[in-house]
Formats: C-alpha cells, structure tokens, sequence
C-alpha cells in the first residue's frame, strides 16, 4: 500500500528486492550444475564481460584448478532457441606447466558447475546489495567451497551493500 504513494523509503525498499536472485526456476526447480543451469549461466555470462572476469578469479580462488572462462559461439548446437542463431558454451582453461587445456565447462566436476552457477547469481548482488533466495545452497558443492561462497556473503570487503541470502539446506553441519 504504502508503495502506492511512492514514499522515498518504499521505492528504495522495492529497488532492493528488484535485485533478488534466485537459483530456482519455476519450471525446472533447484539449477545446479546440471545442463540448463550451466547453459543459462553461459548465456548470463556472454552478456557480461565483466562478470565473466569476476566468476572466473572467484573460481580460480576456490581451488578448482580452472585459470580462466572464455565464451564460445556455437552455430551448429541442437535445440537452439527460436530465433536464436548461436549459443554460448563456456569453456574452462587449465594450465599444466606451459600448456594451456580447453574444456567444454560441462566436462569439469558437478561441484565446479554448481559453484560457477552460484557465483554468477552471488557476484550481481555482492557488488550492488539485493536478496538471493538459494534452494540447497551447498548442494553439489566440496565443504570448503561453501565456506568460501558464506566467506564471500560475510566479509565486508566482498559484500560493501550488505547483501543478503535466504537459503535451504538438509545439512545440520551448514547450520
């Protein structure tokens, strides 16, 4: 009601759930590091530089042993959506001495995807404030990946507009 008369403080309090993300989808359920949510992060991803970079440095951090992300074009992909004539397929780079390893971002562990999804839904808010509503935020995830995803939310040199998360968990450890 009180947004109706569009008060100041109520415009400012729907601005900041405007930003909410989520890791559901109404259709598919919980995204994870399955096939949709991977390819929805790519496309996420294809359309921000710069939050390519910031996911990319996160992941390398969380020890995954990914150096990088780079996006790749694919015209030839099956079940294109209408009217789309590319895709964008992530790709993780690993070094191994002075070689450098392309992967398709599906070939690397449920745990790395998951993270990757995660991350590109977590950085938007972490850098502008907003609400993240996550189903299972561990799941999938190496222990000290989570930790490092709560590390993020909670320090404040990572989270200056305070952003908040609501999530589930059946784990009474993550509690």
């Amino acid at each position: 009601e009180l947004a109706k008369h569009e008060l100041p403080l109520m415009q400012e309090i729907r601005a900041y759930f405007d930003r909410l993300q989520s890791n559901r989808h109404e259709e598919i359920g919980r995204m994870g590091g399955d096939f949709v949510g991977v390819l929805n992060t790519g496309i996420t991803l294809a359309k921000d530089e710069v939050l390519l970079q910031v996911v990319s440095k996160r992941l390398n951090q969380m020890g995954t042993g990914l150096e990088d992300l780079k996006i790749k074009h694919e015209s030839n992909f099956r079940g294109l959506p209408k009217g789309e004539t590319t895709i964008a397929r992530l790709m993780g780079i690993h070094r191994h001495g002075d070689r450098e390893i392309t992967l398709d971002i599906e070939e690397e562990s449920q745990g790395t995807k998951s993270a990757l999804v995660l991350l590109t839904l977590l950085e938007p808010l972490l850098q502008q404030g907003g609400v993240g509503v996550f189903d299972e935020l561990e799941a999938e995830l190496h222990p000290r990946m989570f930790e490092s995803l709560l590390n993020l939310i909670l320090a404040p040199e990572h989270n200056p507009h305070n952003a908040q998360i609501i999530f589930t968990t059946h784990q009474p450890v993550v509690l």
